[in-house]
């Protein structure tokens, strides 16, 4: 009898232990379904001011999962960024966004499916300023908004073959603007050479008698020619104004855009897409061939040789203001440090 409570002993002993390591393994089990690939991370949306116009939105990581191969950062439907190798507390900034835009977090899983972990729309702007450096000279700019641009970057330049039909104060003769277009969900940067013709009229519908603001007539300038060769840019950007389409082929592999057009006439273009979201790390550099030693320099008479290169750009009292470019150097775009 002695014996058989033992062994009864024993078994309570085992059953116990065996009780225990079952509720273990349970815990175990849990807890890889709840941190392991498919579960969703945590995130939230936050914003500090910067001043009373910019504001600089992040996304924070609160709750990261080392087995998650990588996040995508979702704009108004396109995936601006893939982010990997965060941590807990991360902060991934997000820039040039407008009330109205949407805003997706979303963990890609191994299998290829995903699922959101935090959405947010917009209520405020986010902060949208770039350093402009070119010859040892840098500036910050912020895009510019021209309230009778219309609904889009391509309503804003009004291409009409051969030249712009935009408002007199992004044309000007013997001069190349670029500037960064900001309008709804749009961010573009911009190009455009030269004036065109007199009969040109801006959204308002005048043809200003015929002059710029700055008063000198439009069409009193010769052709002129630029190749372009542009690195840096998002992979998202697409020419979505090209001014005109025969200059975007050139002989040379390394140029992207082979610009030549008459007197009377503008070329240009703007790149469109990428300019939101993530911008972290972004550095675009402008490296441009002028005049006679542009590739198709000659092929309209007369041509001429463009004595202006400027950025264009918004101050903090949203006036027009222009940075000269040296011509011969090389331009370089970044996102502000301070944004």
């Amino acid at each position: 009898m002695a014996e058989s409570g033992g062994r009864r002993g024993v078994s309570k002993v085992v059953g116990v232990v065996l009780l225990l390591a079952i509720v273990l393994l349970l815990s175990v089990v849990t807890a890889v379904m709840v941190t392991g690939v498919g579960a969703p991370e945590r995130a939230t949306f936050g914003s500090v001011d910067v001043d009373t116009d910019q504001r600089t939105t992040f996304i924070e990581m609160q709750g990261v999962n080392p087995n998650t191969d990588e996040l995508e950062i979702v704009v108004n439907g396109n995936v601006e960024r893939t982010w990997r190798n965060f941590s807990a507390g991360s902060r991934l900034p997000l820039f040039c966004l407008r009330p109205g835009d949407d805003v997706v977090v979303r963990q890609r899983n191994d299998d290829g499916s995903t699922h959101i972990v935090a959405e947010h729309t917009m209520n405020k702007r986010s902060g949208c300023r770039f350093d402009v450096s070119n010859d040892g000279n840098e500036t910050t700019v912020s895009p510019i908004n021209w309230q009778s641009g219309g609904d889009s970057v391509k309503e804003f330049y009004n291409y009409r073959d051969p030249h712009a039909h935009m408002d007199p104060d992004f044309v000007k003769q013997n001069t190349s603007y670029v500037f960064f277009y900001e309008i709804d969900k749009e961010v573009a940067l911009v190009f455009v050479h030269d004036r065109p013709q007199a009969h040109t009229t801006g959204h308002d519908g005048d043809d200003h008698d015929g002059l710029g603001i700055d008063g000198t007539k439009y069409g009193d300038t010769a052709g002129g020619a630029v190749d372009m060769r542009i690195d840096g840019e998002p992979k998202q950007a697409d020419w979505v104004i090209q001014d005109d389409d025969n200059d975007y082929t050139c002989d040379d592999p390394n140029t992207d855009v082979c610009w030549s057009w008459a007197e009377k006439h503008t070329d240009g273009g703007a790149l469109s897409g990428g300019f939101k979201g993530d911008l972290t790390g972004l550095e675009i550099v402008l490296n441009a061939t002028w005049d006679s030693n542009a590739e198709d320099w000659g092929e309209f008479s007369p041509q001429g040789p463009m004595e202006k290169w400027q950025f264009v750009y918004r101050d903090t009292d949203g006036n027009l203001q222009t940075m000269n470019l040296t011509k011969t150097e090389n331009t370089t775009i970044e996102i502000a440090d301070d944004t």
